[in-house]
């Protein structure tokens, strides 16, 4: 193994939005401007002052509202400036999103049966096919391996959107029903992987540092 001083780490904290309404409610979130429920900015202030230590330079968050107001908590805590992306929003569902599953069920049922036969391809209108979202991360992480290397980046994201970035990380290539694996990780939790270049070789390579770490919600009620 490489030393440290042989090698080019970036770390990425990777942070799943707070509780917001479409998730107490069953909705499809999306790109819905779905707020935190009071208990989503509870969490939102925890895993802020879990990540006050962390020793981050930069901040970037979703521009999606949940994912917003969950990176204005980080700000407060950190000191950083949040930058808003599209690149790290949820998937689109298109006309689904913000929609209750019943209501999407009852309000579009040819639309619903195809999409629950083929979640990744056959999508509503205006909704995102699985290799858009995978393609849309993939270009999210590369931004902030080249423009913030050597650092520590928090990134507030959604929980899809953060499953497409491990796909990314372990090599799996966009998510289809062969996929081997399935995360989505929870409200407010972090997952922690670090981007590394070998000096001499230049090679390249993701280390997953952790997964779903919850600790820090130990005290938000349910």
């Amino acid at each position: 193994m490489a030393s440290s001083a042989d090698r080019v780490a970036t770390t990425l904290f990777l942070v799943r939005h707070g509780e917001a309404d479409s998730n107490r409610e069953s909705r499809f979130g999306g790109h819905s401007p779905s707020p935190l429920t009071e208990r989503g900015r509870a969490q939102a202030a925890a895993v802020a002052a879990r990540l006050a230590g962390v020793g981050a330079s930069a901040l970037i968050t979703s521009d999606v509202v949940r994912a917003a107001q969950t990176a204005e908590a980080i700000a407060q805590a950190t000191g950083l400036a949040a930058t808003a992306t599209p690149l790290w929003r949820e998937r689109s569902v298109g006309i689904f999103d913000g929609l209750r599953f019943d209501e999407a069920k009852d309000q579009h049922p040819t639309l619903w049966e195809a999409f629950m036969a083929d979640r990744h391809f056959c999508v509503p209108p205006g909704g995102e096919i699985t290799t858009a979202i995978f393609a849309r991360i993939g270009e999210g992480l590369a931004q902030i391996i080249a423009n913030h290397r050597g650092q520590r980046v928090v990134v507030v994201s959604h929980g899809i959107a953060i499953f497409n970035a491990l796909c990314h990380v372990v090599g799996a290539g966009a998510p289809t029903d062969h996929t081997p694996f399935f995360a989505l990780v929870d409200n407010a939790s972090i997952t922690t992987i670090e981007h590394v270049t070998e000096s001499a070789t230049g090679r390249q390579r993701f280390w997953i540092k952790s997964l779903n770490e919850t600790a820090h919600l130990a005290g938000v009620a349910g």
